[in-house]
């Protein structure tokens, strides 16, 4: 009868957190958009939200299962560089860790980029200022080891707002080639209201957090690029994916691709490593002036 029960309970907890959340959360995506006017502009731009719904969930329903399978080995996953090439510091996001970036630095590096830096915060023993030092530690560990070389930064979800944080200091200018963000709440999310955690709930719109953003400089030489799905499933209204600011470039990823999903997909690492190429082209290539 004991094994029966606890059959019973891995089984309700499947259910409900790998099943069920993941579809609540698409419902109430669809809902917070419908409330801001933004379903017509979704469906124009990038199809039926019903099918696009359906698939972002199946999307979800695999990223959950992946993170459930490698999440408690973070410890093994931090990278710490190879020393070849252009350095790359990747952060992830809210309730994540380093193994975020199993398969996504592995794509990275079988297109060139395999000088990865990654760090696991504690989503619930932070607070934000105090995961941008955590990560410029690691960013200023990545230049002194790569001499003579800028480096690249990628954040997902918050990890894309320590990555802005990161942008604007000033010992760091003239250091960075170009910096990707997937998925990042740039202005916020609704969703944050029910977030556990301070961390969490720091993420709502009328946070203090993005009054402060706001406010930070915006360093115009720096190719900068946000990539998100217009119905995210963590991150609404889908005006809450778009950078208020100058010089960011913007590009829509399909319906399909959940919140999660994004660190799990080989296309949009491919993208990345495109975009990163781009930009030290533009930067005039790896060499401090």
């Amino acid at each position: 009868m004991k094994h029966l029960y606890a059959m019973s309970v891995i089984a309700g907890l499947f259910i409900l957190f790998v099943l069920f959340l993941p579809a609540a959360l698409y419902a109430a995506s669809i809902a917070v958009n419908a409330a801001n006017g933004n379903l017509e502009r979704i469906r124009a731009a990038s199809g039926s939200v019903a099918w696009g719904a359906l698939r972002g969930w199946l999307n979800s329903v695999r990223s959950t299962l992946i993170i459930g399978a490698t999440f408690p080995f973070h410890r093994l996953l931090v990278r710490r560089g190879s020393g070849r090439g252009t350095p790359v510091v990747l952060v992830h996001g809210l309730y994540h860790n380093a193994a975020a970036w199993l398969f996504f630095g592995r794509w990275l590096a079988r297109r060139g980029y395999s000088n990865l830096y990654t760090v696991s915060y504690g989503s619930f023993t932070r607070v934000f200022p105090e995961i941008v030092q955590e990560v410029g530690r690691v960013l200023e560990r990545a230049l002194e080891d790569n001499p003579g070389k800028k480096a690249l930064l990628c954040g997902h979800s918050l990890g894309g707002l320590v990555v802005r944080a990161l942008l604007a200091e000033e010992r760091f200018a003239g250091r960075i080639a170009g910096a990707a963000t997937l998925g990042t709440p740039h202005r916020g999310s609704v969703l944050a209201r029910i977030a556990l955690g301070r961390l969490g709930r720091s993420l709502h719109p009328r946070h203090p957090l993005f009054q402060r953003l706001a406010a930070l400089p915006e360093p115009q030489r720096i190719p900068r690029l946000a990539l998100f799905a217009p119905l995210d499933n963590m991150v609404m209204p889908e005006q809450c994916l778009r950078p208020r600011r100058p010089g960011w470039k913007l590009e829509r990823l399909p319906l399909s691709v959940s919140h999660v999903g994004l660190i799990y997909s080989r296309a949009l690492a491919a993208r990345v490593a495109e975009f990163f190429r781009e930009a030290e082209a533009e930067a005039g290539g790896d060499l401090l002036p």
